[in-house]
């Protein structure tokens, strides 16, 4: 479970009105798919039900379960068949340890302007919006207002946070970015850019389908038959 793994909730997932009541008790369910800075693709299915999050790897090896409700997370491996279990507060403090050389302080400036683009993309009806820090170019966002997951992204956005191990400074920055870019709609596909060695390397993040699904209690818990880990 990586900085970048929590970062992609903060910010992918992490509005605009409240859920309808009868959305929050069924569930959600969000299927993206991801291309890293180095070509290599993998992807996520993220349920979410009562204030629990459970983040699937399309893979198949590893699943994670956050329930804001009872402070705890749960780490699934599926090849071993075993899982690990940590209050939020307790795993925020090994990440923010482990990412601590790597946090930056200083404030800088964020621009949201929007380009007048419009697309369909799976489905979603979206407009192109650009991301700028420091005058330059950080994403390049196509965002719909075809769905309502405010209730969602205001739960995640809270627990994510203290888990991802970023600094006040950056958290300020993704709750800046969240904020302007929320007032546009729903990130669908996210064009990430990044600077290495004089190149700049592009991550992506696109979402495949929202779902509205009764999902069970039993998908937040870990699975009869897996055993339970010390670390």
């Amino acid at each position: 479970m990586n900085r970048k793994h929590f970062l992609v909730c903060g910010l992918v997932i992490v509005g605009l009105l409240v859920l309808p009541e009868r959305a929050v008790k069924a569930g959600t369910v969000i299927d993206q798919d991801m291309v890293d800075i180095w070509g290599k693709k993998s992807g996520l299915v993220l349920s979410y039900s009562k204030k629990r999050l459970r983040i699937d790897q399309k893979d198949g090896r590893l699943s994670t379960i956050m329930d804001f409700r009872r402070n705890r997370i749960v780490i699934l491996d599926h090849i071993s068949r075993s899982y690990i279990e940590y209050s939020l507060s307790a795993w925020g403090k090994r990440v923010s340890q482990r990412m601590r050389s790597q946090r930056r302080d200083q404030k800088r400036e964020i621009r949201v302007e929007p380009t007048g683009a419009e697309k369909e993309i799976n489905g979603f009806k979206t407009r192109q919006i650009r991301v700028f820090i420091d005058g330059v170019l950080f994403q390049d966002n196509w965002v719909t207002q075809d769905v309502d997951l405010e209730e969602m992204l205001k739960t995640i956005k809270k627990g994510v946070g203290r888990l991802s191990g970023v600094s006040k400074a950056e958290m300020k920055e993704m709750e800046e970015i969240y904020h302007k870019t929320s007032e546009w709609g729903f990130p669908i596909l996210t064009n990430e850019y990044w600077q290495f060695s004089g190149k700049t390397l592009r991550e992506v993040t696109e979402v495949k389908r929202i779902e509205t699904q009764d999902l069970a209690d039993r998908l937040f818990t870990p699975p009869k038959g897996y055993r339970r880990r010390t670390q």
